[in-house]
């Protein structure tokens, strides 16, 4: 097998993961702060519906339904992006199977022999 190869396949998957797991912190990121937001912005009516009470409490209420909705539709906007992100690493994973089928094989192969010896390893040491 070809070391140089498998490194860089090795290495290839290894920044797959890196910007996929980067993209999922951001879009996690990203909706805890819209979340963070609308609560804060959400606590700031509410204080002033209480101090301005009668009158101004529907225009609260309305408010706090519009911000619980911004928030609602923050957080579908970072669940989408995750979604994408995550069929954007499958695509690239099924593409380079189909570019290196041999090699996709042969790696797979090595791996699963390092496994089996890892966990033949790990068992006669427990013994």
């Amino acid at each position: 097998m070809d070391s140089v190869g498998s490194d860089k396949f090795a290495k290839s998957g290894q920044d797959l993961a890196d910007t996929t797991a980067d993209k999922l912190q951001r879009g996690i990121r990203t909706a805890k702060q819209s979340v963070d937001n609308a609560a804060d912005g959400l606590s700031q009516k509410v204080e002033s519906a209480r101090s301005n009470a009668g009158a101004t409490l529907g225009s609260a209420a309305a408010e706090a339904q519009s911000i619980t909705q911004q928030s609602i539709d923050s957080l579908k906007a970072a669940t989408e992006k995750l979604r994408v992100t995550a069929a954007e690493m499958g695509e690239s994973v099924i593409s380079y199977t189909q570019d290196n089928p041999v090699k996709v094989i042969l790696i797979s192969a090595a791996v699963g022999a390092l496994v089996g010896a890892l966990v033949t390893v790990l068992a006669t040491s427990r013994d």
